[in-house]
C-alpha cells in the first residue's frame, strides 16, 4: 500500500510530509497503525482535510465497517475512488447530486476547494427516490454564485431509471470526473 501511496503522489506532484510546519499548499502523508480500520479511521481523520478510499469491497478488509466508520465517525469528508480508476488530474467539471438534504448541503459546504475551480452542475430529478428539496437547486446555485462559483441547475429526465444509474449518467454526458453528493441523506 505504501508503494502505492508514493507512486500516486509523485504522480500527482503532491509533496510528501510528515511535518506539522509546512501550510503551504496541499500535501500528503503515510501512515501505518496495527489495529481495524474501523476504530482507527475516525481517530486519525481528525488531522485531516480529507479521506480518500477505494471503493472496492476487495481492497478492504472489513469494508463495510471502515466505510461506516468514514462516515459516520470521521467528521470528514470522504472521496470515494472507483475501482479500477486512474489518478489523473481532476477536468474542473463537477456535478451535485442534489436532493435538498441536510447531509448533501454538508458534502457541498466540504468539497468547496473543488468547486472553485470549475463548471458546477446542481443535478435534480423527478424520481420518488429522490426527497423533496426543501432548498431547490436554484437555491443552491444562487448560493454557489455569491460564493463565486460558476453553477448551474440541471433537471435531466430520469423517466424511470434508477437513481445511481441515473446520477452515472448524467455525470457521463456532462463529461465530469467528479460528483459530490450526501451519505445517507
Amino acid at each position: 500500500a505504501e508503494t502505492e501511496f508514493l507512486k500516486l503522489a509523485t504522480r500527482m506532484k503532491m509533496e510528501i510530509t510528515n511535518s506539522k510546519d509546512n501550510f503551504e499548499h496541499a500535501s500528503a502523508s503515510y501512515h501505518v497503525a496495527i489495529g481495524h480500520a474501523e476504530k482507527i479511521i475516525p481517530f486519525r481523520a481528525c488531522l485531516s482535510d480529507l479521506i480518500v478510499m477505494p471503493c472496492d469491497p476487495d481492497e478492504i478488509v472489513s469494508y463495510h465497517e471502515t466505510i461506516n466508520a468514514a462516515l459516520f465517525h470521521a467528521g470528514r469528508p470522504l472521496l470515494l475512488v472507483p475501482a479500477g480508476a486512474k489518478a489523473v488530474h481532476l477536468n474542473n467539471k463537477v456535478m451535485i447530486a442534489w436532493n435538498g438534504s441536510r447531509e448533501a448541503m454538508h458534502a457541498v459546504n466540504a468539497s468547496f476547494p473543488f468547486l472553485k475551480s470549475g463548471k458546477v452542475w446542481a443535478m435534480t430529478g423527478e424520481s420518488e427516490q429522490w426527497q423533496e428539496p426543501s432548498i431547490t437547486p436554484h437555491d443552491l446555485v444562487y448560493y454557489l454564485k455569491a460564493h463565486d462559483i460558476d453553477a448551474e441547475a440541471i433537471t435531466p429526465w430520469i423517466n424511470h431509471t434508477p437513481l445511481p444509474e441515473a446520477i452515472l449518467n448524467v455525470a457521463d454526458k456532462l463529461g465530469v470526473d467528479l460528483i459530490i453528493m450526501g451519505a445517507y441523506g
